[in-house]
């Protein structure tokens, strides 16, 4: 199996994770959704087509 995400660059913000996400989405032609009542505190949870994963802290580099 061959993954589409692809990541450049070693540390990122959430934020510059989901703006990445959303590029390749579009480029990909796969639909992305973000579900912010899906998660505790200040995570969210990432659709990315049929596969998810949660996103901690926006603000903070992971």
């Amino acid at each position: 199996m061959v993954s589409d995400i692809y990541v450049l660059s070693l540390t990122m913000t959430g934020n510059e994770f989901i703006k990445r996400v959303k590029k390749l989405a579009k480029a990909k032609g796969k639909t992305i959704s973000i579900d912010k009542s899906r998660g505790k505190g200040s995570h969210i949870t990432l659709y990315y087509g049929e596969k998810f994963t949660v996103v901690r802290n926006l603000k903070d580099e992971f």
